[in-house]
């Protein structure tokens, strides 16, 4: 399919753009994962601040971690697709195949948790079957955005080597 020029700077600037905003969002949680488990500190009841400090810094580090990293790296995604580096393809590409997996985990996870959420509601259980809708729709819409970055980077990015 081929673009005007124009259009594929156009749609290569929002690519890019979404990525750095994408990327900001995630770095944010991570702020907001890590202050949140440092305000525990002070409610501890047993330890002092030597022996606590480890654990709340390792409870930091296991859930705001991964959302820095990937933070990180989305931003600096987006610059390299700003900038057209010549690898900028190749990266978007092993990224968002990379992160399609859990996405289509996560609505897997959805349906099985809605089928046995039917079951459970057959005999008199059922409280809580909705909650399967939120690994569905919070999937799905992680797989259609990295299916459509995947689509963008194909069609809009230059192939290394040209």
């Amino acid at each position: 399919m081929a673009f005007d020029g124009t259009l594929v700077r156009s749609l290569t600037c929002l690519l890019a753009v979404v990525h750095v905003i994408w990327g900001a969002a995630l770095l944010a949680a991570a702020a907001s994962w890590t202050v949140s488990a440092f305000r525990i500190l002070p409610h501890m009841s047993s330890g002092t601040l030597h022996t606590n400090l480890p654990i709340v810094a390792m409870l930091a580090v296991t859930f705001a971690g991964p959302l820095l990293l990937l933070g990180l790296w989305l931003v600096a995604l987006g610059r390299a697709i700003w900038r057209r580096d010549a690898a900028a393809r190749t990266r978007v590409l092993w990224t968002h195949a990379v992160l399609l997996a859990p996405a289509l985990l996560a609505v897997l996870v959805g349906i099985a948790d809605l089928r046995a959420a039917e079951r459970s509601a057959a005999h008199g259980g059922g409280l809580l079957g909705g909650i399967g809708l939120i690994p569905l729709v919070l999937g799905g819409a992680l797989a259609a955005l990295n299916a459509a970055a995947l689509a963008a980077a194909r069609h809009l990015l230059p192939s290394p080597g040209i």
